[in-house]
């Protein structure tokens, strides 16, 4: 059996295209070649290191690549003089082009995204709960209200800071907090996290807990954010998502 057809029949095994006799008698063979169950745990780890796209994509390049070199080879074999297979030079670097391929997703897959990174990835703006007014007296309220849920954070800060003036209202901090967030103010916004968390026992606690912890990362401060996550007991509203945050810090 060829290189070329070991590889066919390999690749049909995994993808279960093989025929249910022809599967019998291949995996009967796994048991006495060692080679053959060599070359079936390159390719399978192959297949996981791989996305089913990039692995679609090789396996049209690999195809292309064999029958192009197939063609090569008739050609030179038809000259009087002798020649050296083409077959064993393209799998030499077929295999190195491989194992280059599985390196680079090792690495790759393995390198840590960076704190504001991860903060990025992590921030969602909370969902506005205060409604809107009518009369004179509600025109700031509804404004900060409309350039929060359009994000225009900048400005929903400072609508927010200016309602806070007239009257006193923790909802307000927070969602000033939360803006100042999405703005890249972490360091004002924590402030602000901070002076509500000093409040006991209310409604907001638990939201405002993530975002601090998140106000540490945008910060470059990941200490400061696991342990804030680590301090989350299991009925958080965002218990799930602080230990999913805590395998990437």
């Amino acid at each position: 059996m060829t290189k070329q057809e070991t590889y066919e029949l390999i690749e049909s095994y995994l993808e279960g295209t093989m025929t249910a006799e022809s599967k019998s008698a291949f995996e009967h063979n796994l048991l006495d070649d060692e080679t053959l169950k060599a070359e079936l745990d390159f390719h399978s780890d192959l297949h996981h290191e791989l996305s089913d796209k990039s692995l679609h994509d090789f396996r049209s390049k690999l195809k292309e690549a064999d029958s192009q070199t197939s063609a090569k080879t008739i050609e030179l074999n038809k000259d009087a003089t002798p020649s050296v297979s083409l077959r064993k030079y393209k799998w030499m670097g077929l295999a190195a082009s491989i194992a280059a391929l599985i390196i680079c997703f090792q690495y790759f897959g393995n390198m840590n995204p960076s704190n504001p990174e991860l903060f990025a990835s992590n921030f969602e703006a909370y969902e506005m709960v205060l409604n809107q007014r009518s009369g004179d007296n509600a025109k700031l309220l509804n404004q900060a209200i409309l350039k929060y849920e359009t994000r225009n954070f900048d400005q929903a800060a400072i609508d927010f800071s200016n309602l806070q003036k007239e009257e006193e209202n923790i909802s307000y901090q927070f969602y000033e907090a939360i803006a100042l967030l999405g703005s890249n103010k972490a360091k004002e916004a924590k402030i602000i996290f901070n002076e509500i968390l000093e409040e006991k026992n209310h409604l907001l606690s638990e939201q405002t807990e993530w975002y601090l912890a998140l106000a540490h990362l945008q910060l470059d401060d990941p200490d400061s954010a696991k342990s804030l996550l680590n301090s989350f007991p299991k009925s958080h509203y965002k218990y799930s998502a602080a230990q999913d945050l805590i395998k990437s810090l």
